[in-house]
């Protein structure tokens, strides 16, 4: 493999690389393969930082001096993660028994709990799917782009819980000491 993906951090990801020619320019595309940015590059690595965009299916184009173009799906869920781990803590560290009807905010974070960890398990299979069908393990008569756009409106919806977070009104948060 000429790539290694490398999750670094919340959002960030690193792009090593052992090419024999040189890489000209790095961009940035959405599932759709809509430019959003360019990135700069060193002379093994490329840094791609998604913080600013959050979740979602992203594609880095990378064009060689060769005039080879490679193309690199990313598929971030890491504030899916978070508020999964949020709402997890919080109905543990709340409420004596889980499965008891505490209160309307302990099931309105159970719901959306259960439904990101639905969401997450659905993608994860979608890219493993994608990963095994680029690697020729399963023959699929999808193209991997379309894969990679079903994966990316999967997280769009991902997106819509997370944004929410369990979170009844604006006042409310998910922080709490056990």
């Amino acid at each position: 493999m000429a790539y290694t993906l490398l999750k670094m951090d919340e959002h960030a990801w690193k792009i090593e690389y052992t090419l024999p020619d040189t890489i000209t320019d790095v961009h940035l595309l959405d599932y759709e393969q809509n430019f959003i940015e360019a990135f700069s590059f060193a002379s093994t690595y490329i840094n791609i930082d998604l913080t600013e965009y959050g979740d979602g299916s992203y594609i880095v184009k990378i064009i060689r001096d060769s005039g080879l173009i490679d193309y690199l799906p990313i598929h971030d869920i890491s504030s899916a993660q978070l508020c999964y781990l949020a709402l997890f803590r919080y109905i543990l560290c709340s409420c004596d028994d889980p499965c008891n009807d505490c209160d309307d905010g302990i099931k309105a974070r159970v719901y959306d709990m259960n439904s990101i960890m639905s969401l997450v398990d659905s993608v994860k299979e979608m890219v493993f799917l994608e990963i095994y069908q680029f690697f020729g393990v399963y023959s699929l008569t999808d193209k991997r782009e379309d894969m990679i756009e079903q994966i990316g409106l999967m997280i769009e919806k991902l997106n819509i819980i997370t944004d929410r977070c369990g979170l009844c009104s604006e006042t409310e948060s998910n922080s709490i000491t056990c």
